[in-house]
């Protein structure tokens, strides 16, 4: 059973699962003060924003968390990219970021 585990990457935390193309997300609840984490997949996950003209501006992702305790408080996570899949700017509601 380990070995599956292992090959598929069943079990793993999203710290374990980071590569290239990922981006590691961690966050609190303001209510009950529990730490989520979460990857977002930079091929997959992310939506094209697109310019007036057709051309694309960037990239961005909305994400909403929620805890595995007791109080299960949606958070809102919203990020924004350029167009090389770097992280611009980032806002959330119901709880806060983590760093680290």
């Amino acid at each position: 059973m380990n070995f599956l585990k292992r090959l598929f990457g069943l079990g793993a935390s999203p710290a374990q699962k980071r590569d290239a193309n990922s981006y590691l997300l961690t966050v609190r609840c303001n209510r009950c003060g529990e730490v989520i984490q979460t990857r977002i997949n930079l091929n997959d996950d992310l939506s094209i924003d697109y310019a007036e003209d057709g051309g694309t501006t960037g990239y961005f992702c909305r994400k909403v968390l929620m805890g595995k305790q007791s109080c299960f408080r949606p958070i809102e996570v919203r990020l924004t990219f350029d167009v090389q899949r770097r992280l611009t700017d980032r806002q959330i509601s119901g709880g806060d970021f983590v760093e680290g």
